[in-house]
């Protein structure tokens, strides 16, 4: 419920802009809808200062909090309510519930899926209009490699990533936002910490065509080490959205 005293509060109004923006509600009047791309254009470069400040202060739940409140705005659904098969444009509750009768509840899954498979599953519904939609997707695989040498020597330890597209025939770089008001570019962030003490070690935003081999600092303390001596266990956090 909004305070009716504070109907003509500015804050107010970005709120439920937001909000209506995220479920994906039909505004009023054209007026609002003006409102809403300056609010959705704006909100960019203040939550990546936010992002910046959790960085720098070693904060890891609080830059990832931000992150997926960017991706929401992107496009334009609630992250911890939404399925993120709804960032089809062909999706419809029929083909969401009849996928998650069979396991499946996100894109990365239907990423996975052959086009045999997927063609079982969804039944009746067109398979060419889900896999045109599919392809506006990046399908990035990611090798992670922790590099010791010179530790002994006073030298940080470091993680090698290697990010490569194997979806190659998709030539667009543009994000598929198409609930965002406009163009944008895919970007990734690399963030490294500690998932049990919420530490940051280290955030890196990247771009890339095809492929991409990046290092990021570990580091050197002996306990911190010992905790993501495994690169594919908590100790790694990889998130990937949109940024400008």
């Amino acid at each position: 419920m909004v305070d009716k005293d504070r109907f003509d509060d500015p804050h107010v109004k970005a709120n439920l802009l937001f909000q209506a923006h995220f479920s994906q509600l039909e505004l009023p009047i054209s007026d609002y809808v003006t409102d809403l791309k300056s609010v959705l254009d704006q909100s960019i470069r203040i939550i990546q200062a936010m992002i910046d400040i959790c960085a720098n202060s070693g904060w890891l739940s609080s830059s990832i909090t931000c992150m997926h409140l960017l991706q929401m705005i992107m496009q334009g659904l609630w992250f911890d309510k939404d399925s993120s098969l709804w960032m089809l444009p062909c999706m419809t509750v029929e083909l969401a519930d009849s996928l998650s009768r069979r396991g499946i509840s996100s894109l990365q899954q239907l990423l996975d899926l052959p086009k045999a498979a997927l063609q079982s599953m969804i039944g009746n519904f067109p398979t060419s209009r889900l896999v045109q939609d599919l392809q506006y997707f990046p399908h990035v695989q990611v090798k992670l490699r922790l590099n010791r040498r010179g530790v002994n020597g006073g030298k940080s330890p470091s993680l090698n990533i290697k990010l490569e597209k194997k979806n190659s025939r998709r030539k667009s770089s543009r994000a598929f936002a198409p609930r965002f008001p406009k163009v944008k570019d895919e970007a990734w962030w690399l963030v490294l910490g500690n998932t049990s003490t919420s530490e940051l070690f280290a955030l890196k935003r990247v771009t890339f065509s095809d492929h991409l081999v990046t290092n990021m600092e570990l580091p050197s303390e002996p306990t911190a080490l010992q905790s993501i001596s495994n690169p594919h266990q908590n100790g790694v956090e990889k998130v990937n959205c949109c940024w400008v």
